[in-house]
């Protein structure tokens, strides 16, 4: 089960450094839907709480009251993800890319 979460953990990293432009964009324009449904009146969104949730989970990460233990099984994902993230950014891409020689001149 761990390969198989790797390998979609690395996937994943690679499409969303590859993607990140769009994943943004696609978030951006959702948000503005959603502003101008509710300004035409067809939804309601409840913003505070949004905030709230959302200030919640940031308060919770920047606290650091995160159990370790629960993060050991995680370990070849996250690892594989960052992996990915890196090789879809290209940091890791030039490791591998062959250096070409240095022309000798006379």
């Amino acid at each position: 089960m761990s390969v198989v979460q790797s390998i979609g953990s690395f996937i994943v990293g690679y499409l969303i450094a590859k993607g990140v432009k769009v994943l943004l964009t696609i978030i951006g324009f959702f948000l503005v839907i959603l502003m101008l449904l509710q300004l035409a009146g067809y939804v309601s969104v409840n913003w505070s709480k949004i905030q709230s949730d959302l200030a919640n989970t940031v308060n919770s990460l920047a606290s650091g009251n995160m159990n370790v233990d629960s993060l050991k099984d995680y370990i070849p994902s996250i690892v594989a993800f960052i992996l990915g993230v890196l090789l879809g950014t290209g940091v890791l891409g030039g490791l591998f890319r062959r250096q070409q020689p240095i022309p000798y001149t006379y």
